[in-house]
């Protein structure tokens, strides 16, 4: 997942390297972004839910 974001990352400074983006490119890109970012933010979210719930089980087990 975050392979083909730096993928898609990549696409974007390359095609900004050549000057600006065509209608057609922003629109795949924004495509692209559209469907990977939600991914990025379910991933990171899901490790924030398991570095909290770690912390609250490492704390909960000092008191106990």
């Amino acid at each position: 997942m975050i392979r083909r974001l730096d993928d898609a990352a990549d696409t974007a400074v390359d095609a900004l390297a050549n000057g600006p983006l065509s209608p057609d490119e922003q629109h795949a890109i924004a495509a692209t972004l559209g469907k990977l970012l939600p991914l990025v933010a379910d991933s990171l979210q899901d490790q924030l839910d398991t570095e909290t719930a770690a912390a609250l089980l490492n704390e909960r087990q000092e008191r106990g």
